[in-house]
């Protein structure tokens, strides 16, 4: 994500006017990524906690033998002092090092393996769940290699992909006078901007392995809440891949899968004492998009009022969750400055130009704030369009009332119409397997007189959303806590919950594919829209800086600076032109 950040602005102010991204941040991160395999894999005697400056003792190289299925500790074709590097790779590679989140100062937990002793999963189980583990995987691969075409990425076509490039292509970050897209928060689109655009075609190859990299920081994480290394990280996998709302999104261009790795990401990494990551984390989820500042200014001003609030019926013991005893390693107060000092770098920029132009640091919220240079009837012009984009969150769900919030808790998760319902994605199965076991965590941490953060937080960010838009896709993060929660406690490691997860699995599957069968065997410019093939066909005839006046505002496909007339559109700014 840094490099990805850094690399754009670069281009941005020394490559100026170019239709791509330069191979910088891709070339970078694969040095990054073999430089980190080469010292896993090659370097004698690499330390497992250099923090502490502990080596693996070979009792925990034996448990996690074990624990992969090798009973003797060791493999039967390979030198113990080979796998051992083999091994190290493997826990570097589970802990994120691959998704520009390097950590030379890999902290493996200590493997107890009294504690570890688990049955494993049942061959019936492991086999066809992985064998549908593959086919979402490669589906959604094969499909991230695809141009956007689809019509659940109109984001990206309107400002994901659009802004970017057209900064790009302007050699300046002045506001786009007709965009009103540009005066958001961007910074998660700059950084993978150098991916989507180094390819002659704009491909989602990011939005991919951020998927595998949340699938890793899920199993890191439950690894450090639940203490099982094995049966959990599957099932773990098993049921983000299972969830309904996460494979609609799977090989394609949209970011909330993004935003939710980082949310994890950020907790794995402030849980096991990485504080400076942990901040670089937090600080691109939070200033993702304009209204999650302050959506996570409630989340947490709310968590600290319930915390308050269970106190008082007893309940003192504050737990990460119920199914461990671990405590957080990082320190708020590092992290809150390394988080204030991040920020600077990484939303001061989109701050200045919101409040420059529409007197807000959070546009389209409280447009008009403060005055500015522009004149009124700008101002005025920006908040009609503030408030037409605001109402849309009023489209999703049914109410906000008791009765629809019940109502809600089964609705989000089924169809209504096609795939969809009236909260966009349905949440699948997944979610109704883990709703009753993680309601009885709750019930469990009030006889047990504690208060789990964990699932605290699940609650909260549930509460918030429900004061918010109704989308399901915000739901990502309580949701993919909630699978974590349940499934890494031993008691909901049932048979009847396995086999849940590989019918989700063959449903998530079967809409995966039929998702993109229409496109399988097509090359990437037929599955182009028309108005897309219209706008490369254009761009072999305009010449390098001119601007084009375009009757549609979505064109993230214009190798040209565009200047749109679409005023029909939300996007689209009359006055400011």
């Amino acid at each position: 994500m840094i490099v990805g950040y850094i690399t754009f602005w670069a281009e941005l102010f020394f490559r100026g006017g170019e239709t791509h991204t330069s191979f910088w941040a891709a070339g970078i991160s694969l040095i990054l990524l073999l430089f980190f395999a080469f010292i896993f894999i090659f370097i004698p005697d690499f330390r497992l906690n250099p923090d502490r400056g502990g080596y693996a003792k070979s009792g925990q190289r034996a448990a996690a033998f074990r624990q992969s299925g090798n009973p003797d500790g060791l493999p039967r074709k390979a030198s113990p002092k080979l796998w051992d590097k083999l091994w190290i790779f493997l826990c570097a590679f589970k802990c994120r090092a691959f998704s520009c989140n390097a950590n030379l100062g890999l902290n493996v937990p200590a493997i107890n393996p009294s504690k570890n002793d688990e049955k494993p999963l049942s061959k019936l189980i492991l086999i066809p769940g992985f064998i549908l583990v593959i086919l979402i995987l490669a589906i959604g691969l094969y499909a991230s290699f695809l141009p956007p075409h689809l019509i659940q990425e109109s984001d990206a076509f309107s400002y994901h992909m659009t802004i970017p490039r057209q900064l790009l292509l302007r050699g300046s970050f002045e506001h786009i006078g007709w965009s009103f897209a540009d005066l958001y928060l961007l910074p998660v689109d700059f950084a993978l901007a150098p991916f989507w655009f180094c390819t002659k075609l704009p491909n989602k190859i990011p939005q991919f392995v951020f998927l595998l990299g949340l699938i890793l920081a899920s199993v890191s994480l439950a690894g450090k809440i639940g203490g099982r290394l094995s049966a959990s990280g599957i099932c773990i996998m098993f049921g983000i891949l299972g969830t309904h709302s996460v494979g609609i999104q799977i090989g394609t261009a949209m970011l909330d899968l993004v935003l939710c790795y980082l949310f994890i990401a950020a907790l794995d990494s402030f849980i096991e004492g990485k504080v400076f990551r942990s901040a670089i984390e937090f600080a691109f989820y939070f200033w993702s998009k304009p209204f999650m500042p302050v959506q996570a200014v409630l989340i947490i001003l709310l968590l600290i009022f319930s915390v308050w609030l269970i106190k008082r019926f007893k309940c003192k013991e504050i737990v990460w969750n119920l199914s461990s005893d671990i405590e957080p390693k990082g320190e708020i107060k590092r992290f809150i400055l390394f988080f204030l000092a991040v920020s600077l770098f990484v939303a001061g920029p989109f701050v200045y130009k919101s409040m420059k132009a529409a007197g807000t640091p959070l546009f389209p919220l409280f447009t008009g704030l403060v005055k500015t240079s522009n004149t009124q009837q700008q101002i005025n012009e920006l908040k009609a369009k503030s408030d037409q984009m605001l109402m849309a969150k009023d489209s999703y769900g049914y109410g906000r009332g008791i009765k629809e919030f019940v109502k809600h808790i089964w609705l989000i998760a089924v169809p209504e119409k096609e795939v969809n319902n009236k909260f966009d994605y349905p949440l699948g199965l997944v979610y109704l397997l883990c709703l009753g076991p993680f309601f009885g965590t709750i019930i469990k941490g009030f006889r047990q007189r504690k208060i789990a953060i964990l699932p605290l937080i699940v609650i909260v960010f549930w509460t918030v959303w429900w004061m918010g838009s109704h989308q399901s896709r915000f739901l990502y993060v309580p949701l993919i806590l909630m699978i974590i929660i349940v499934l890494s406690q031993d008691e909901f490691q049932s048979r009847l919950m396995h086999t849940g997860l590989i019918i989700a699995l063959i449903l998530t599957a079967a809409s995966v594919y039929r998702a993109n069968k229409s496109d399988f065997g097509k090359n990437n410019y037929d599955v182009l829209r028309d108005k897309d093939k219209i706008l490369l066909q254009m761009s072999k005839a305009v010449r390098k800086g001119e601007t084009v006046t375009s009757v549609f505002h979505d064109v993230a496909f214009a190798e040209f600076k565009v200047d749109s007339i679409d005023y029909g559109s939300d996007y689209v700014l009359k006055q400011f032109k």
